[in-house]
């Protein structure tokens, strides 16, 4: 078996697709699945971009309000935030930073590791998340009117399976050095 190969998932898609493969040699679920996975960087993309005109009003960008909304949860170390973000620490310390110097965030001590302190809100870094928040809210549910619930769900618990999925499958096989 090649190193690539997950042994929970070897020959589970030719199995369930009776091995039927399409001109690109992908399955036709895997050919979904490639599409699936452009269509949510554009999703990506478009997210961006709406969320950086959202919080421009409020010297902010995109990544700061999601630094600051997972803060604003629960005060966490640098490691921490980075995880629940899908970014490296060094990007989420350059976001700590900015918004520390722009009085909206502070470190604490953490107790539990002394070398890695938490950021947590300031009032003013509250008072800024609330404010954007505002508009999120009539944002999203704009967005939201006459969407089903149910396939807004089925599409929430999608997305949280392939994601769980690619973070515990390796992708391919290794480009020869």
């Amino acid at each position: 078996m090649d190193d690539w190969r997950s042994p929970e998932l070897d020959g589970r898609a030719d199995v369930e697709t009776q091995g039927r493969r399409l001109a690109s040699g992908r399955t036709p679920e895997a050919e979904i699945l490639t599409e699936l996975f452009i269509e949510v960087f554009r999703l990506r993309a478009a997210l961006e971009r709406r969320g950086n005109e959202m919080t421009r009003g409020f010297g902010q960008t995109c990544s700061r309000w999601q630094v600051l909304r997972v803060v604003h949860e629960r005060p966490s170390a640098i490691p921490q935030i980075a995880r629940r973000l899908g970014l490296t620490r060094q990007a989420v310390q350059r976001l700590a930073d900015l918004l520390v110097d722009a009085k909206l965030a502070k470190y604490d001590a953490n107790p539990a590791h002394l070398r890695s302190p938490r950021l947590r809100l300031t009032p003013r870094g509250e008072a800024t998340l609330q404010q954007i928040d505002v508009l999120q809210t009539r944002w999203s549910n704009r967005m939201a009117n006459g969407s089903l619930r149910r396939n807004l769900e089925i599409t929430l618990r999608t997305l949280r399976q392939l994601i769980e999925r690619l973070e515990r499958t390796p992708t391919g096989p290794r480009r020869a050095a």
